[in-house]
């Protein structure tokens, strides 16, 4: 009976001891994983303040560095129509980061009217209906898988 008690207990040390060794690996592994997407959103976010200045510079290099931060959404658009142009896709991408129509004229150097008339215009290229939202559009693309 003692023996069967010991081995009994052995057991469960074992095994308890095995959890215990798992246990820490998982926290370890959870940590390298938490540490990474801290790190990941820093660059995120110095990638984000930098496409706002691109933008605002009406910069060429806009909608390439956009293209790499947010990789999900031009391709996205592409899929509903795949003749849009890069200047339809720096303007979706200007929609997408929240510039209101009066910000896109104003670092476009455009009239706001223009805007108006480009945005009616995408809306057609998009297939929407006119009483869909095309900033709501436009940022939910990124969510489609």
């Amino acid at each position: 009976l003692f023996v069967l008690v010991f081995l009994l207990s052995l057991y469960f040390y074992l095994q308890f001891k095995r959890k215990k060794k798992r246990l820490i690996e998982s926290k370890t592994i959870i940590l390298q994983q938490e540490e990474e997407a801290k790190i990941l959103k820093r660059k995120l976010n110095e990638n984000h303040e930098q496409i706002i200045q691109l933008a605002k510079k009406n910069s060429i290099g806009f909608l390439a560095l956009f293209q790499d931060t947010y990789p999900e959404v031009c391709p996205q658009l592409l899929k509903i129509n795949s003749r849009l142009s890069p200047s339809d896709l720096s303007f979706c991408a200007m929609i997408w980061l929240g510039f209101s129509s009066k910000e896109i004229a104003q670092y476009s150097s455009m009239e706001h009217r223009s805007v108006q008339t480009k945005k009616y215009r995408l809306r057609k290229k998009l297939y929407l209906e006119p009483e869909t939202d095309l900033y709501q559009f436009i940022r939910s693309i990124s969510e489609v898988k």
